[in-house]
């Protein structure tokens, strides 16, 4: 019992299953990229390779935040906790800005003038770096804290809600290739895309909204969100 708590106290078991989640989302949509990219004439499959990098990504950070309480334990230097944070919000700034590309490129397939859908990606991603380096502090750990907050609420947030109307607006093709069988599916994974901007939206920058959102309830309630939408992604 003792070994069990010891080891929980050093290892996240949440992040490492939310992690293997998504890793084994990003390599099955990879493998099927491989294997469509050439048979289907399905323009989003052109695009899929992208998600897949998000969920590589994503699931990367996840498993360096499972690793995390490892790098806060006694006698661990300073210097390997700072980058074991720092990693994680490299990884999980990617994966998120992947995300928002591959609703951009999707969207693009039926948005005729979508200029503007690819200046708001750089855009978006310019204004996080820019409120990440500005936000400096001495207290790096809340820096960094800070700064995965905001690439999640910029990023992975409005990507998930355009990836889910996008989605939405490729059912048509599906229909139109008679395929309806995929046309079920596709919504199954729009609903995933809701539930991960849902699980997004649970973690604003700063302050919450509600006084409602304090605790650990609604942490632990994006993590469970974050974990399904990823299933169904895949």
């Amino acid at each position: 019992m003792n070994l069990f708590l010891t080891v929980q106290q050093l290892f996240n078991f949440t992040d490492f299953v939310t992690g293997l989640v998504f890793f084994i989302m990003g390599f099955i949509i990879l493998l099927q990229y491989y294997q469509y990219k050439h048979l289907s004439d399905l323009k989003i499959v052109k695009k899929i390779w992208i998600l897949a990098l998000f969920g590589l990504l994503h699931g990367l950070g996840q498993w360096v935040a499972a690793l995390m309480p490892i790098s806060l334990a006694p006698h661990v230097p300073t210097y390997l906790s700072f980058w074991f944070y720092l990693w994680q919000l490299l990884l999980n700034a990617a994966s998120y800005f992947c995300l928002y590309w591959f609703a951009v490129e999707t969207m693009s397939l039926v948005v005729k003038k979508n200029g503007f859908l690819r200046f708001s990606a750089l855009f978006l991603a310019t204004l996080w770096l820019l409120i990440f380096l500005l936000t400096h502090s001495l207290n790096w750990i809340a820096w960094l804290n800070t700064g995965l907050v905001w690439s999640r609420f910029l990023l992975a947030l409005p990507g998930s809600i355009l990836a889910a109307l996008a989605f939405n607006l490729e059912a048509k093709e599906f229909r139109s290739v008679g395929m309806p069988n995929l046309v079920n599916n596709l919504y199954g994974v729009i609903l995933s895309f809701c539930l991960y901007a849902l699980s997004c939206g649970l973690s604003p920058p700063n302050a919450p909204l509600f006084t409602i959102f304090t605790g650990s309830w609604y942490a632990a309630l994006a993590d469970v969100l974050r974990t399904v939408g990823g299933l169904g992604m895949a």
